[in-house]
């Protein structure tokens, strides 16, 4: 019962979790519109959002966990930082090269943190060359050829990046990778997928030389994508009858497919997780 009620509120963690970061990207999509960071609601909301998230994400670690337990509440930690630096500094000249070289490096404190968690080649190099670039962003920003426009550029690009990353993330985190691999390879659906973007490669070669609504082959591959997917945004349309025929085919055989596709994967994965969970038990006992 206390083991039921525990993943029970670790999935509320969670959701609550990922529902915060949701917000908090939809307000730093807004920094991308916005030339120069200004002190008001957005910035503070987002800061106080983030902060938010990972004192949940702390939680939801325990401290059994402790290298991540450490890195969600040193980073939340610098976010109350942040917040207190942008209330302190407000009417300042040194506020936005402050926050800025207090978010690269709290961005440089998880490079460290994933090193020493995954120490792989490849992980490994990864993270040192963003350490090294951002090491170089903050050497910049202190220079005197920098200036706060600039710093405003770059946190309004890599802001929404994050929180992208750590929704996506959150939102992939109950996914067993391990499993799906060996779905992929069982239900033959990486073949399949093959040959459906192999007919939209042709058709919108096709589609590009018989309509003369299609100029480009940038134009018929969006086209060929939206009937596939069904999305069907209606911006570009086939207007000649062998346009209309090969809209037509691939229209139906993208529904096929995309269905297919969805239910073979649903159940390779539901009986390969449950084979698993039975071989797990009979090893317990």
């Amino acid at each position: 019962m206390d083991n039921q009620r525990k993943k029970i509120s670790k999935t509320f963690l969670r959701v609550l979790e990922t529902l915060i970061d949701i917000v908090a990207l939809a307000f730093s999509l807004q920094l991308l519109v916005n030339t120069y960071l200004t002190y008001d609601n957005i910035f503070y909301t987002i800061f106080i959002l983030a902060l938010c998230s990972y004192v949940l994400s702390a939680v939801n670690t325990g401290s059994a966990n402790k290298l991540p337990f450490i890195r969600n509440i040193v980073i939340a930690g610098i976010y109350f930082i942040t917040i207190l630096v942008m209330i302190i500094l407000k009417e300042s000249g040194y506020a936005v090269t402050a926050i800025f070289i207090i978010y690269f490096v709290s961005a440089i404190f998880t490079r460290i943190i994933s090193i020493i968690r995954k120490r792989k080649i490849w992980n490994i190099l990864l993270n040192i060359l963003l350490i090294i670039l951002w090491l170089g962003l903050i050497v910049l920003a202190a220079s005197p050829y920098w200036n706060d426009a600039i710093s405003a550029m770059i946190l309004g690009i890599c802001i929404p990046i994050q929180m992208l990353i750590r929704v996506t993330i959150l939102s992939f985190s109950r996914i067993r990778y391990d499993i799906l691999s060996k779905v992929i390879k069982k239900s033959m659906a990486w073949e399949i997928l093959s040959g459906l973007m192999i007919l939209i490669v042709s058709f919108s070669f096709a589609l590009t030389a018989i309509e003369e609504s299609i100029e480009t082959y940038p134009d018929a591959l969006w086209y060929c994508f939206a009937i596939v997917t069904t999305i069907g945004f209606g911006d570009i349309t086939a207007v000649s009858t062998l346009g209309r025929i090969l809209s037509v085919i691939l229209g139906l055989y993208g529904i096929i497919v995309v269905s297919l596709i969805t239910s073979i994967i649903v159940n390779f994965y539901t009986e390969i997780n449950k084979d698993e969970s039975k071989d797990n038990k009979s090893d317990g006992t």
